[in-house]
């Protein structure tokens, strides 16, 4: 009888627990697919097809454009290259978000190369998850990943 007791006793306090905690769960999961962007995030995208890294700062408007300063490390193609080649630049570009928190970057950078950077919102809002598969202009066959996060 007794033990009958404890057990309906510990059942009562674990669905009181689950009912207080899965309004919580869901509040975080909806929270995490924020919508919009707005402010600076710092990135780094490495380049897997095409030794490279890239690094800088966006920073988005909250509607549709944004601004970067990006520095791209390289290896130099030269046959007796002992460094390797580095590159800072200014690169304007639009981006979109859908409904479901994910959405594309287009970069245009200087001398008419056109990036498209796929991108999920995570964790509210505070970081990007990137994937770039290459240019619409110059840049076929190539794959890139990495993360950005808020500044």
């Amino acid at each position: 009888m007794r033990s009958r007791t404890r057990l309906t006793i510990m059942t009562a306090v674990l669905l009181a627990g689950a009912a207080l905690w899965l309004p919580l769960l869901h509040s975080r999961r909806v929270a995490a697919q924020t919508t919009s962007l707005m402010g600076s995030y710092g990135f780094l995208v490495a380049d897997y097809s095409n030794p490279q890294a890239t690094q800088g700062v966006f920073t988005f408007d909250g509607a549709g454009n944004l601004t970067s300063n990006i520095t791209n490390v390289r290896s130099d193609p030269s046959p007796n290259a002992t460094t390797v080649l580095v590159q800072t630049v200014p690169v304007p570009g639009t981006y979109t978000v859908n409904s479901d928190g994910t959405g594309v970057i287009v970069l245009n950078v200087p001398g008419g190369l056109v990036i498209n950077v796929a991108f999920v919102i995570t964790d509210g809002g505070s970081n990007l998850i990137l994937l770039s598969t290459g240019g619409t202009t110059g840049a076929a066959n190539d794959v890139s990943s990495g993360f950005a996060r808020k500044l």
